[in-house]
């Protein structure tokens, strides 16, 4: 009989079944596959098959992501620096009456 646990606690599972060196070098060829999806819809158009191929692998690459920034203690760190980031693309894009000022990651 399988246990239903949440979502966190499945990340950390994941992420302590494997090496560091294999989680960083999982997430090098899940970002390496994201750029080629994204290449081959920039390429072929948004379509069905290319949509399906960019959701997988933005779907692969935030659950590596997840995993890095638990394994290394940097959520506190992604964290503001995302809002930070997306602050100021706020202001880039003429849009500096809106501000964050935290994420959940």
């Amino acid at each position: 009989m399988k246990t239903q646990i949440g979502h966190q606690e499945a990340i950390t599972k994941i992420a302590n079944a494997h090496t560091e060196e294999e989680q960083l070098r999982q997430m090098e060829e899940e970002a390496v596959e994201c750029a080629l999806a994204i290449i081959k819809m920039r390429r072929h158009g948004n379509n069905s098959l290319t949509r399906k191929d960019l959701v997988t692998e933005l779907a692969d690459c935030l659950i590596m992501i997840e995993q890095l920034v638990w394994r290394f203690g940097y959520k506190d760190e992604v964290s503001i620096e995302m809002v930070n980031k997306i602050n100021r693309e706020l202001n880039r894009t003429n849009q500096s009456n809106f501000y964050i000022t935290d994420v959940i990651i």
